[in-house]
């Protein structure tokens, strides 16, 4: 014999428990980092009510064209209701922070305050509710905040 042993059994075994172990909690923590990204939702009261009223005159003044006074929507999509649901649910505030900011299109965008307000008025429409600090426009923090629908 050559004095190299093959490998044994248990050897193995073990070494391919250790693996799996290491595949599910290399895993887990995966999972946990993902769903850590977002810390809050549109549950926790992320707007005022104020901002929700300045958000309103600047939505009829420039989104209510496209999207109807009642945001049921017209040339643009309905951005309240079941439809509006489907679409964000899952997506953070921050994704539609940024397509408000892209909007009106074939006009200048509104001013980044507008948009947090239209967007606030927005929330309110789908019967989110209002909490005790405003939302902020800033989209990092924005991103920490789910879409989605009534635990």
């Amino acid at each position: 014999m050559s004095g190299i042993e093959p490998r044994s059994m248990t050897g193995t075994i073990l070494g391919k428990t250790i693996l799996a172990a290491a595949l599910t909690l290399c895993c887990l923590a995966i999972a946990v980092g993902v769903r850590g990204q977002t810390t809050s939702t549109v549950w926790n009261g992320v707007y005022t009510g104020g901002q929700a009223r300045r958000g309103e005159t600047v939505f009829k003044e420039h989104c209510s064209d496209c999207h109807a006074q009642d945001l049921t929507g017209a040339d643009g999509p309905a951005l309240k209701g079941e439809l509006f649901t489907v679409i964000w649910e899952g997506r953070s505030l921050g994704r539609l922070f940024q397509r408000v900011r892209r909007m009106p299109p074939r006009r200048a965008p509104l001013e980044l305050e507008e948009s947090r307000d239209a967007l606030a008025f927005i929330l309110e429409a789908n019967g989110y509710p209002a909490g005790e600090r405003e939302l902020s426009a800033d989209e990092s923090s924005l991103e920490q905040i789910a879409i989605a629908r009534k635990p």
